[in-house]
């Protein structure tokens, strides 16, 4: 499959257990698995763990302080946490293009100061040029956040993150409605309601969307092309991104292929 989307197929990592240290004596580096697998794209510090991920402590200038937020789960359960330069070692080794979710966790003081914090240390201080960006993980799922709440959040983010390096692209996730009877009507519902409204309040700020598709058969949504280019009439167009798909199969389902921009 690697080879049939080449530059566009990767994983997401999980920042908390996937360092060397933690693999069985006598293993593949894991960046020698992945680049045997073909992975060109990098998620870190992982999914919805992101949120929990604090990337370096005030002042922000070493990454080797790098944490979970005191008394999450993730703090309890992680190994060997790797740090942001740990991980672009990774990506050189594995051949790999970086995309960073930095933390939306306010009542942990994760905002948007911090997240562009992380942007100078990686792209002025260390020379990294991560181009890739995005806003917490699931904005949408179990945070209480209506549509235009979410795009205001992705906008601050970015318009901070952004003010630091102009050339990174900011983007946020959303779901992909699966299982629909009558796929093609949900979906468009889905997106010219929530999502339009969404992205209508960012616009402007905001260059990529990562579509979330694990529950169901993941097919590919037909009217994703037409949604993102009636908001790039006002915004110059989006880069799409599909994680986490899922196939479809009866009760054994199992990870699908996390692609890149598309």
């Amino acid at each position: 499959m690697a080879n049939g989307v080449a530059n566009k197929f990767g994983i997401n990592l999980n920042a908390g257990m996937d360092a060397d240290a933690n693999r069985a004596g006598g293993a593949r580096p894991l960046a020698q698995a992945l680049k045997e697998m073909g992975a060109r794209r990098l998620r870190f510090p992982g999914g919805e763990k992101s949120n929990f991920y604090v990337w370096a402590s005030a002042p922000y200038s070493s990454a080797a302080s790098a944490h979970w937020v005191p008394g999450s789960y993730y703090a309890g359960v992680s190994q060997n946490t790797q740090n942001v330069d740990q991980f672009m070692t990774m990506c050189s080794e594995a051949g790999a293009q970086a995309h960073i979710n930095v933390a939306y966790n306010p009542a942990a003081g994760l905002d948007e100061q911090v997240a562009a914090a992380w942007v100078r240390y990686a792209n002025l201080t260390k020379g990294y040029a991560i181009k890739y960006w995005e806003v917490g993980n699931e904005m949408w799922n179990g945070k209480g956040l209506s549509a235009e709440q979410a795009g205001a959040i992705a906008a601050r983010y970015a318009a901070a993150m952004k003010a630091v390096d102009p050339s990174i692209k900011v983007g946020i996730s959303l779901e992909q409605p699966m299982g629909l009877s009558d796929h093609s009507a949900g979906c468009a519902e889905y997106r010219f309601c929530h999502v339009q409204q969404l992205f209508h309040v960012a616009v402007r700020i905001v260059q990529h969307v990562c579509e979330h598709a694990q529950r169901g058969p993941a097919r590919r949504c037909p009217q994703s092309s037409q949604c993102c280019g009636e908001l790039g009439k006002d915004g110059g167009g989006f880069g799409i991104q599909r994680h986490q798909l899922v196939r479809g199969l009866g009760q054994d389902q199992r990870p699908g292929p996390c692609l890149g921009q598309l």
